[in-house]
């Protein structure tokens, strides 16, 4: 906005805007860290001579600045007319920066992969989610960029230092007491004690082996459960949705099946069904949602429920003399089959 209006960045009027927009704190670090994940974003310098309006900062300090660096492609406009950050260039920005986010993430998931047991390996472009066991709220803090700091700035910061600088504009008396207060900071403080670092390396873990289990038992165990989270990172969303509602077809067999027993009925009209199933099915909890799982549970079972046309209403047949844990068992195989082949 400041870069639109022709105005020049300082980092005072940044961190203010920032805070006021969003509430929270902004400081030096944070832009920083913008600097390290997003390097061709900005430009930042050391100026003075920027009126500040602020008797806190003299105009001859020296203030940082940030400026957005624009490519050729950016700046394709009549020479004469002002450089813009239009709408479309700051949702190009973001997205980049989101997507170098999203790379460290990746890098840190990977390094997590591979100290499993037994290690995983897994392209980054097929990952569609993290690793069950993968703790993306402790992954470390992004680096502090660096960024530019004033020039000839040189700070006295002990007794020697001003010593050093001052001594020829200094009386002989103020020298002497200046030495002394060197001589006594240079001298380490014998009430101080070292501490000793314990340089052992901490004993490792062996892991925990279950009585009266092979060992190559449980690595094929670790195998089948590592190859199935594996599966799982790299299942696209509509693979996940569908094996999600095969997982609920078990409950509204349940409930179709006590639901025609009740109403003691051969066929009922689809949508009666998908509104009183709604009600009583935690799982599916819209009528909507239950005519899905309706017409899902009839393309897999077909020889115990069908879903037919009569006129301008569909309605549903079910077979009551078939045993419900029998449809029960050949869905929940079904779904273990669709986990396997799913990608």
């Amino acid at each position: 906005m400041m870069f639109n209006r022709q105005q020049t960045t300082t980092w005072i009027k940044l961190q203010q805007a920032v805070k006021d927009m969003i509430k929270k704190k902004f400081e030096l670090r944070d832009l920083g860290r913008i600097k390290h994940v997003f390097p061709g974003a900005y430009v930042y310098r050391q100026e003075r001579g920027i009126p500040t309006y602020d008797d806190r900062i003299k105009s001859t300090d020296y203030q940082l600045t940030i400026e957005p660096i624009l490519t050729e492609e950016e700046c394709d406009r009549a020479s004469d007319e002002p450089r813009k950050l239009d709408s479309g260039l700051l949702v190009m920005r973001r997205h980049h920066f989101h997507l170098q986010l999203l790379s460290m993430v990746k890098h840190h998931h990977k390094e997590f992969l591979a100290s499993l047991a037994p290690p995983m390996v897994v392209n980054e472009d097929e990952i569609r989610r993290w690793h069950p066991q993968f703790p993306v709220d402790q992954v470390p803090d992004i680096d502090v960029g660096d960024l530019p700091k004033p020039p000839n700035l040189e700070k006295c910061s002990s007794a020697k230092d001003v010593l050093d600088k001052a001594k020829d504009r200094l009386t002989k008396k103020a020298v002497e007491a200046l030495k002394k207060v060197a001589a006594k900071c240079a001298t380490p403080d014998k009430s101080d004690k070292t501490i000793e670092t314990n340089n052992n390396p901490s004993p490792v873990k062996k892991p925990v082996s279950v009585k009266g289990v092979s060992q190559s038992l449980l690595a094929r165990i670790r195998e089948k459960e590592a190859s199935s989270k594996l599966r799982k990172m790299v299942r696209s969303d509509d693979e996940e949705q569908r094996i999600e509602k095969m997982k609920h077809l078990p409950d509204v067999a349940r409930a179709l099946r006590m639901f025609f027993v009740t109403e003691k009925k051969a066929s009922l009209p689809i949508d009666l069904i998908a509104t009183r199933l709604a009600k009583c099915c935690p799982s599916v909890a819209t009528p909507a949602l239950m005519d899905e799982h309706i017409r899902l549970l009839s393309q897999h079972m077909t020889s115990w429920l069908i879903v037919t046309s009569l006129g301008k209403k569909e309605y549903v047949r079910l077979d009551k003399n078939k045993d419900i844990s029998d449809v029960i068992k050949e869905l929940q195989r079904k779904t273990k089959e669709m986990e396997k082949g799913a990608k």
